[in-house]
């Protein structure tokens, strides 16, 4: 999903990439805990969006 939305992003398509970021930050949160690197790096990568 995360390279979906960057997808997205690259092609201008800023709601759906905030979307689906916002999907994949949740989705860490909930499976690797808020202070994973790979949740941070979606936090990131929303903020970049």
């Amino acid at each position: 999903m995360a390279n979906l939305a960057a997808t997205y992003r690259n092609q201008g398509r800023w709601d759906e990439a905030e979307k689906l970021e916002v999907q994949v930050i949740e989705t860490s949160k909930m499976k690797l805990g808020a202070d994973h690197p790979s949740t941070l790096a979606s936090i990131n990568n929303l903020a970049y969006t």
